[in-house]
């Protein structure tokens, strides 16, 4: 999927929900960059929900983007425990 913000072009590479009405996705943008961001379901009623994307993105560098996996399964063997 892409989705345009601020003249930049995402493309989705993942997503996974993180709570009952919110998802994790992870996208790649124009300018290169790993971005991970909160994205808010709305039920809207009669059965349409809407899809917000939340402030506060992360951008990450791609070059880095193997530190932050890292990271992520390094604290989830840690809470696994």
């Amino acid at each position: 999927m892409n989705n345009k913000k601020r003249g930049r072009s995402f493309t989705e590479l993942c997503r996974t929900p993180i709570k009952e009405k919110r998802n994790l996705i992870i996208s790649k943008d124009t300018e290169g960059n790993i971005v991970i961001a909160q994205q808010l379901l709305v039920n809207e009623g009669r059965g349409e929900e809407t899809a917000i994307f939340m402030k506060g993105s992360i951008e990450i560098d791609p070059a880095l983007f193997p530190a932050v996996v890292e990271a992520m399964t390094k604290a989830y063997n840690i809470l696994k425990k």
